[in-house]
């Protein structure tokens, strides 16, 4: 489930990262570190928030190196999924990343 999860999910993001949205609902949230250890972190839930914030992230010919997929079985029957890789975009270079998604049952 998980890795099915995530190639969908980064190859939505690659190609179309304006409906990317459409993997979260009105009660997830979404959280972005984009400091480091000190900086902001700023999270916002509703699909329309979560839509505006992929949106303002330069994700311009962008590409997404999973190195790992870990799932493990979660509370009621969901799948808890940690991602790390990197991300390589023109303007920002190579950034290492870590995500994690918990998958409620539909």
């Amino acid at each position: 489930v998980g890795n099915a999860f995530i190639n969908q999910y980064y190859n939505v993001l690659h190609q179309s990262p304006a409906v990317v949205h459409r993997f979260y609902t009105d009660q997830s949230q979404l959280t972005r570190d984009s400091g480091g250890a000190d900086g902001p972190v700023e999270t916002v839930s509703t699909q329309q928030d979560i839509h505006a914030k992929i949106m303002s992230m330069d994700l311009t010919d962008f590409k997404a190196e999973i190195k790992s997929v870990v799932s493990q079985n979660s509370l009621g029957g969901g799948v808890l999924v940690m991602v790390t890789g990197s991300l390589s975009c023109k303007s920002t270079g190579k950034r290492n990343f870590v995500q994690t998604f918990f998958l409620a049952p539909q």
